[in-house]
């Protein structure tokens, strides 16, 4: 099992934005990406601004379809306008 844990800073401002756009993602994760396992999101406990996301998917394939989904790129753009700093993106094979 693949997937991705990713650290988010957002703006102050732009947190209803982001968590608007990150359930965007998890939606289309779930209805249209095969392989997909599971998707969550949550707020930093103490900073309001920092997000975490954990992705899992079946496989390597399944992840690399999901990164080239055009409509989860077209939700990431509004994930990025939202952001302060570039993503921290951590690859990881989960373990049974």
């Amino acid at each position: 099992m693949r997937g991705m844990i990713v650290r988010f800073r957002v703006g102050e401002d732009r947190s209803e934005d982001f968590e608007r756009a990150i359930q965007r993602i998890a939606t289309i994760s779930a209805e249209e990406d095969s392989g997909y396992e599971y998707y969550s999101a949550a707020r930093v406990d103490g900073d309001p601004t920092s997000y975490v996301v954990v992705e899992r998917f079946t496989d390597e394939a399944a992840l690399r379809a999901h990164m080239g989904n055009p409509r989860i790129s077209e939700a990431m753009a509004a994930v990025e306008a939202s952001l302060t700093d570039a993503p921290a993106i951590t690859h990881v094979e989960f373990l049974p």
